[in-house]
């Protein structure tokens, strides 16, 4: 089985994982929490953050201030057209939302996802995105609240939109929940 693109991310003092995973023939993203003396919280394989019979790719993550996560990732259910989509799980490991959330309606590539807290119960995410074809690739952000509305427009906003490729996106707090 093949495990890639790792990334981790703590909260209480507890250490939680996201990858790519290929166990069911396509690579999905799981997920496991660490415990404080080592042990695997969420059993000996982790949990599968959102299955689907379509690579799942560039994993990213973020606490939820309550002991739980916000994952972001590329999905490739259209396969000409990837989409960023998300998904909120409780500090136990449960899926708070019934599906995982298409995070933009618009055409176009979604790719690259970076996630952040809004220190307000939800999430800022920022991606590069390629819906406007004379810009080439621009960079739009989302944010989410804890139920998973979409709280910029089901479309996000453009952060960046200038000609030619703007590319290689992240994100940081400016430590007023923005």
């Amino acid at each position: 089985v093949v495990h890639q693109n790792l990334c981790l991310t703590t909260s209480q003092g507890e250490v939680i994982l996201a990858w790519e995973d290929a166990r069911n023939g396509f690579f999905n993203i799981y997920t496991q929490k660490v415990n404080k003396a080592g042990t695997l919280t969420w059993g000996q394989n982790g949990i599968a953050v959102a299955k689907a019979a379509a690579d799942q790719i560039n994993p990213c993550l973020v606490a939820d201030g309550k002991g739980g996560m916000y994952f972001a990732w590329e999905d490739h259910r259209q396969a000409d057209a990837p989409k960023i989509r998300m998904q909120h799980l409780a500090k136990n490991g449960q899926r708070l939302w019934e599906s995982s959330l298409q995070i933009a309606t618009a055409k176009g590539n979604q790719t690259n996802p970076r996630l952040i807290s809004d220190k307000a119960g939800g999430a800022i995410i920022v991606w590069e995105d390629t819906r406007d074809v004379l810009d080439l690739t621009n960079l739009y952000g989302q944010r989410l609240n804890s139920q998973g509305q979409l709280l910029w427009g089901s479309a996000g906003k453009a952060l960046v939109g200038e000609n030619g490729e703007q590319i290689d996106t992240d994100i940081t707090a400016d430590g007023s929940g923005g």
